[in-house]
């Protein structure tokens, strides 16, 4: 196809899309049918809204999208906000639910903040890719290492069983091996003159080649793609020397493009794998389809999504584990369950909570520390209004914080208790608030037979900043 050409379809193309981005935990966009090219002599959803509803109703809930409806005399406005989910869905048409552009939610403290802390958590918390149709525009719009950290994740966990293993091995040999395969020999060396030669069947202790080489023909591409991005986004250049390791364990074989029918006979195959394992075949096929990659021709790209809250109490554990290593205190996690406590009620079947399960506790032979993340706006709200004039937003909005945290401090009996209650915040206002000693904030409730000490804990929403949130944290 011509360049001139190429460039007029994709021009085409991008004014075709529409593409709806909202912040995440920001304002709430208005969204009115002509914004979706919807044409009527009614201008309100009065004739769209059940319709849009019925063809977007999945892809708003995947990403927690909050619908608001503003009812005039006789017409309806419709407004969209994000909360707390960021990531991207199809947007389908509400008369032909045709798929007609995206809906974008965008992190709220920035692309570079959340990438740096997937690099810094070994991308163990990648992105989670959505079974939903591609999203037009959205390739463009993200950074490349939104799908290519997902790729890499999975293709990391197949090589594994790429490693030498007892595989059944199909060969034509001169001296026999194993079993011959009397009919093949038959029906294919014989009629060819090759009597000498025999099809056999045997197993050997072998790494798989030929999936090394698939592994390492989509991991170069991955890299090729991340691009002039290397050089100016933290989290791309993490991704970049993490394939370079993966690559080096590959450095026998030569890359292959896969053929698709071979790869999909090769996973048939591998029905051993588990279903985490198994994406490593879908990863290969998403580079081969050139789905959702920076600098492909392509402007379409995968649904995905990531749950903040989720991230944000890694964050947070992989902070208080590092705290927690420098004075050698044991730690639990919410996410392990093996910080849950269990309730005990006299009648089953009660309906009320059956455990309490903290994020994070660390406990030595006198102190107990109950670290409870909430990914919320109270400090970036509160530097807003200056620190003094906050008191009435911790009351109303942050009461049920506290009772949450001093019901955990009930379950630990060691003589000392510090309950955290633990907030993001940017890397600016973070600096700020340590300049003045209000990144933690300490309190204490006097309690039956001990004191109970309350924190509040700012922390940046920034990979690299670790070393200077820990050393604040000496104040706990």
């Amino acid at each position: 196809m011509p360049a001139r050409l190429s460039k007029v379809i994709q021009k085409a193309k991008q004014s075709e899309r529409r593409l709806i981005v909202l912040p995440d935990q920001g304002a709430p966009l208005r969204l009115t049918p002509a914004s979706l090219g919807l044409q009527s002599r009614d201008k309100s959803w009065n004739a769209y809204l059940d319709g849009f509803l019925r063809a977007n109703g999945e892809y708003l809930d995947a990403l927690k999208i909050e619908l608001a409806f503003t009812a005039g005399i006789d017409t309806v406005d419709l407004s969209l906000k994000a909360n707390g989910i960021v990531g991207a869905v199809p947007l389908r048409a509400p008369d032909t639910h045709k798929t007609i552009g995206g809906i974008i939610v965008e992190p709220r403290f920035g692309w570079g903040s959340i990438g740096s802390i997937f690099a810094n958590l070994g991308w163990s918390s990648a992105p989670d890719i959505l079974g939903y149709p591609l999203v037009p525009g959205s390739a463009q719009e993200v950074p490349p290492w939104i799908i290519g950290g997902p790729v890499v994740s999975y293709l990391e966990r197949l090589l594994r069983h790429s490693l030498p293993a007892f595989r059944e091995v199909e060969e034509v040999l001169s001296t026999p091996r194993g079993a011959i395969q009397w009919s093949t020999y038959a029906s294919k060396q014989l009629p060819s003159g090759q009597h000498h030669l025999l099809p056999c069947k045997y197993s050997d202790l072998t790494p798989d080649v030929q999936l090394r080489r698939y592994i390492r023909w989509t991991l170069e591409r991955v890299m090729s793609d991340l691009g002039d991005a290397v050089h100016s986004d933290g989290a791309a250049r993490s991704l970049y020397e993490r394939i370079n390791v993966l690559l080096g364990r590959l450095s026998s074989v030569r890359p292959l493009l896969p053929e698709r029918s071979h790869l999909e006979s090769m996973q048939r195959k591998m029905h051993s794998l588990n279903k985490v394992e198994q994406l490593g075949f879908t990863a290969i096929k998403w580079v081969l389809d050139e789905r959702g990659l920076a600098g492909n021709n392509d402007l379409d790209g995968l649904s995905w999504r990531i749950v903040m809250h989720e991230l944000f109490e890694d964050w947070v554990e992989q902070l208080v584990r590092k705290w927690a290593k420098e004075f050698g205190g044991k730690v639990t996690c919410g996410r392990k369950y093996d910080s849950q406590s269990h309730i005990r009620w006299d009648r089953n079947g009660i309906g009320s909570l059956s455990s309490l399960v903290p994020d994070v506790v660390v406990e030595t032979a006198d102190d107990t520390f109950i670290f409870d993340a909430k990914y919320k706006g109270f400090l970036e709200e509160t530097d807003d209004m200056r620190w003094r004039d906050s008191q009435e937003i911790f009351r109303e909005e942050h009461r049920h914080d506290l009772h949450q945290v001093l019901a955990y401090a009930s379950m630990y009996q060691t003589p000392r208790v510090t309950v955290g209650l633990v907030y993001p915040t940017s890397i600016n206002n973070w600096n700020q608030l340590a300049a003045s000693g209000r990144d933690v904030s300490m309190g204490t409730l006097d309690g039956p037979g001990r004191q109970i000490r309350l924190a509040i804990i700012a922390v940046a929403i920034e990979g690299g900043a670790s070393s200077l949130l820990l050393r604040q944290w000496a104040r706990l």
